[in-house]
């Protein structure tokens, strides 16, 4: 296994679009680039290379936008949901 300070940029890019891709685990990642799950975890979570962007040129830690759209919520959905809940909330709250 490699030491994060070993990776290269062109690899972490790599990692960057697989994880986000969403079609394989982090383990199948790390085990592709010969490097452990908790390295893949950490450019995840963006505590290693949070530098560099991922595909939509956000920085940091994985999206929480592009994890509802991989876990099936889209953006409006997920306004909607939160909508239907006040709603329901304020309603209760009438009663």
């Amino acid at each position: 296994m490699l030491p994060d300070l070993q990776i290269r940029k062109d690899k972490v890019a790599e990692i960057k679009l697989a994880l986000w891709e969403g079609s394989l685990s982090q383990l199948a990642i790390a085990t592709k680039f010969g490097l452990s799950q908790a390295t893949i975890s950490r450019i995840y979570r963006g505590v290693s290379w949070r530098w560099l962007p991922w595909p939509d040129g956000t920085q940091g830690g994985f999206p929480q936008t592009r994890f509802d759209i991989l876990q099936g919520k889209t953006p409006p959905d997920y306004v909607k949901t939160i909508a239907e809940e006040i709603a329901k909330s304020l309603e209760d709250n009438k009663n």
